[in-house]
């Protein structure tokens, strides 16, 4: 896990907080998107030149790897799509809650959806699909 801790560097952190390994389910299409990553990867990588490090961050701007996305990127992506498209009122948190709700709406089972979501089936229990 990548931390940038206040007006510090980034640093590689081990584990979640929990200090517990995670585990996700992941369906075939999201897999196959994956792996298309990883091979546009190497395309770039070789592009320029070189190959992937081992273990390379999936999300890197370096053609190598070897370097993450910063922590707060996605958050900052994500900030100035939802102004873009007027969804001021939306958080990134919201992504997580919503996921539950619609997989839960969809027939899913709990432990089903807590797994995609990377958390324990008690967590998935306090957000209730909306009637």
């Amino acid at each position: 896990m990548i931390v940038e801790p206040r007006g510090e560097e980034w640093i590689e952190k081990e584990g979640p907080k929990s200090n517990q390994d995670r585990a996700l389910a992941l369906d075939a299409a999201t897999l196959s998107l994956l792996r298309a990553q990883v091979e546009m990867m190497k395309e770039r990588a070789a592009a320029f030149g070189g190959q992937l490090v081992d273990d390379p961050f999936l999300f890197s701007h370096e053609p190598e790897g070897d370097v993450p996305w910063l922590p707060g990127s996605i958050s900052q992506y994500f900030g100035r799509l939802r102004e873009r498209v007027g969804l001021d009122h939306l958080k990134f948190k919201h992504l997580r809650s919503f996921m539950d709700t619609y997989g839960q709406e969809a027939g899913f089972s709990l432990a089903q959806v807590a797994l995609r979501a990377g958390h324990d089936p008690a967590v998935a229990s306090r957000i209730t699909p909306a009637d």
